[in-house]
């Protein structure tokens, strides 16, 4: 999954412009994907709300929960990072 994920982003250099081995955390990337379902959820009942389908005003919560989901997610991977090899 690194491999695919270098390949998709091109190389990752340092600030001497020397190749570095591209790097994450698991942790970081399920609170990527949990900020992503909040987000769509959110899209979906602020939607839903406006045509009244979804009864009801759950997704300003949604809305709170994946920024704060996405804060922590953008936290880890810069500390993961940053992390000695």
């Amino acid at each position: 999954m690194r491999e695919l994920l270098s390949d998709w982003f091109g190389p990752v250099l340092d600030a001497d412009g020397r190749r570095v081995k591209w790097r994450t955390s698991r942790p970081a990337l399920l609170l990527c994907i949990a900020a992503l379902t909040l987000g769509l959820a959110t899209i979906l009942g602020a939607v839903g709300a406006a045509t009244g389908v979804v009864s009801g005003l759950w997704w300003p919560a949604t809305f709170f929960a994946s920024v704060a989901a996405n804060i922590a997610a953008t936290a880890r991977l810069r500390r993961s990072t940053q992390e000695p090899t």
